[in-house]
């Protein structure tokens, strides 16, 4: 069992791909300030008052993950460019796979859940994704803790949802609170995220759950070194991501009607 990985497409034909496919008028902003190079070296080291310039080729990516893998719950950290793709890929799911899933158990079909840390950017994000009942925003402050004596940081609200894709480019670490004898990670721009929310629901997660980070190698290692279960981890090189995904048998008879329906087996 594997999941299906996006086809590679030039710069070009990501935005026309772009293009074609997106009636959201803030989407075509993406062809106006979109950036085809990775950001400098010091532009994530600073406190930022402004969404960074969409990346095409991340946001491409993470659209064919969700499409081509066919997934009908989605949780995000940190808002953003990522959610509109996200709202827009779901509502692609629920016109093509939405017919016929009566014996999927899952409450939350075709639906978007994004957790920030910053409520002027869910406020930004809330303005500008498209209204068709999708995408809900959750604010909460990101705490510092120990998990295992190692530092990391999580939420303190969370969304009651079992996701079956999850992608992670939050929190804004210059407003993760507290500290640990004297550590912190709003202090100290080299600190490199480390979110242990996912512990706490691993087991909750089904066979077939993909998580898909952007960046955050340290992040995908971390968890990948404290799940208990049969993760695989894929470090994408080339595109900067990391993907877990959740390689194991059926649970039941449930969980195999939703790997059939993924067309995973």
């Amino acid at each position: 069992m594997n999941f299906k990985s996006p086809k590679k497409r030039t710069d070009t034909q990501i935005k026309k791909f772009f293009k074609q496919k997106f009636k959201n008028k803030f989407l075509k902003e993406i062809f106006l300030f979109s950036v085809p190079k990775d950001l400098g070296i010091n532009e994530k080291m600073v406190p930022r008052l402004t969404p960074y310039k969409p990346q095409i080729k991340d946001l491409y990516r993470l659209y064919e993950f969700i499409v081509r893998n066919k997934r009908l719950c989605v949780l995000e950290f940190g808002c953003g460019w990522s959610s509109l793709i996200i709202n827009e890929a779901l509502e692609h799911n629920k016109k093509n796979y939405g017919k016929n899933l009566e014996k999927i158990r899952q409450m939350n079909k075709f639906k978007h859940f994004s957790i920030d840390n910053d409520k002027y950017f869910i406020k930004k994000t809330k303005k500008k994704i498209s209204k068709n009942n999708i995408s809900k925003f959750l604010f909460s402050d990101c705490n510092i803790k120990l998990t295992n004596n190692i530092l990391s940081h999580e939420y303190y609200n969370f969304p009651n949802i079992n996701p079956d894709f999850i992608y992670i480019d939050g929190p804004d670490i210059f407003k993760i609170k507290g500290k640990i004898n004297n550590i912190s990670f709003n202090n100290c721009p080299e600190r490199i995220p480390v979110a242990s929310d996912l512990l706490k629901i691993e087991y909750q997660l089904l066979p077939g759950t993909i998580i898909l980070f952007d960046g955050r190698t340290t992040n995908a290692r971390f968890l990948k070194d404290h799940f208990k279960r049969n993760w695989v981890l894929k470090h994408d090189k080339a595109n900067d991501q990391n993907i877990l995904f959740l390689n194991e048998k059926p649970l039941g008879k449930h969980n195999l009607n939703q790997l059939k329906y993924y067309n995973f087996i």
